[in-house]
């Protein structure tokens, strides 16, 4: 998952992450109330969450998450080359 300023995902995500639908109900509300994340929308049954990039926590998550990226997107080019 890469959640960019305008990137949006779902609990059910969390859950695939995760394993498990009531841990990942329970780290998603974690995360709300803590204005890491924020709910944007509903499409269906599925709730919408972004980054909330004003909080300092989203900030760094998504920096690693890049940094992560970046890092397996050169080793895969390294081994293509």
């Amino acid at each position: 998952m890469i959640l960019e300023n305008n990137c949006q995902e779902s609990e059910f995500w969390f859950c695939q992450v995760d394993g498990s639908f009531k841990t990942a109900l329970t780290k998603v509300k974690k995360l709300e109330s803590q204005e890491v994340i924020t709910q944007t929308r509903t499409v269906r049954n599925a709730i919408m969450y972004q980054f909330n990039m004003e909080s300092k926590q989203a900030y760094h998550i998504d920096k690693l998450i890049n940094e992560i990226a970046t890092r397996r997107i050169k080793k895969v080019i390294k081994v293509k080359a």
